[in-house]
């Protein structure tokens, strides 16, 4: 829901806490919330005031919207390797669960005149799209990751990720890409780190030694990765049947529905960008 470049106005709501000097409209107004997201900014208002009231800091994860257009304009290739690089396009598993959303969604008669090129490069593209916001989302976590590893001075904490089904399934999409990129990040600072102390005390680590301090940093700093909200349920749900699994996500947030108020989820609230949206 909210960018990266958002993080100034979202400490700011948490810092005001309850006080009321900062309020939720100053942060629609301030992200500029209507035209970057558009969703029903209620849908979020419990756990922005959970983040708020327990003092917990939200970051924004998401690209702006000028540097998605570029990627739906040229691709992958035309964004810059300073906004985000190393972007992966080559899991099976990831582009068979975006073939299958993306098949019902199109058609080949109405919306390509027939042409099956023009679907197959236009759904290249979109895939593209896809994996680019992935990719910079998993980024800003694993950057967010990195600095609360030195700010702590502990070993860095926990991040929980709200992020849409799509983006969680099978963990192909932002927990497999955070994980890496923390994995990195994590893996070079440790190598910076020990290089330095190398210099200075001109003593040599043996390599058996670096590979194990590799390990023992790296699982503690990559638990809880796989923390995100997929879909809301309807209520009561039959646990067996309905609830997601461990391939969806590792915990699920579950907001009930007013039963007072009649729902109907294929006209409420869609998403204001387009199917590839979220």
């Amino acid at each position: 829901a909210f960018q990266r470049r958002d993080r100034a106005a979202l400490d700011k709501f948490i810092a005001s806490g309850e006080s009321g000097r900062y309020t939720l409209t100053d942060l629609k107004r301030d992200t500029n919330w209507d035209e970057n997201w558009g969703y029903d900014m209620l849908h979020y208002v419990p756990i922005l005031k959970f983040a708020q009231k327990k003092s917990i800091r939200v970051i924004g994860l998401q690209p702006s919207n000028a540097e998605v257009a570029i990627v739906e304009k040229n691709g992958i290739g035309g964004i810059s390797a300073a906004v985000m690089d190393g972007v992966n396009l080559n899991n099976k598993a990831h582009k068979e669960q975006f073939v299958k959303t993306f098949i019902p969604i199109f058609s080949l008669e109405d919306d390509f005149g027939g042409c099956q090129e023009a679907m197959d490069v236009y759904m290249q593209r979109m895939y593209e799209v896809q994996c680019f916001r992935e990719e910079y989302m998993a980024e800003s976590a694993a950057l967010h990751m990195d600095k609360q590893y030195y700010k702590s001075g502990k070993g860095g904490g926990w991040i929980t990720i709200l992020a849409g089904e799509n983006h969680v399934l099978g963990r192909n999409g932002i927990p497999f890409r955070a994980l890496r990129r923390m994995a990195a990040k994590q893996t070079a600072s440790i190598n910076s780190s020990q290089q330095k102390k190398e210099n200075s005390s001109s003593k040599r680590i043996s390599s058996k030694r670096n590979n194990s301090s590799h390990k023992r940093n790296t699982s503690v700093l990559n638990r809880g990765v796989f923390t995100f909200v997929p879909r809301a349920t309807r209520f009561p749900i039959i646990l067996a049947k309905e609830a997601p699994g461990i391939s969806t996500a590792d915990y699920v947030w579950f907001l009930e529905r007013d039963p007072r108020i009649a729902f109907d989820e294929k006209i409420i609230n869609p998403a204001p960008r387009g199917p590839f949206a979220v």
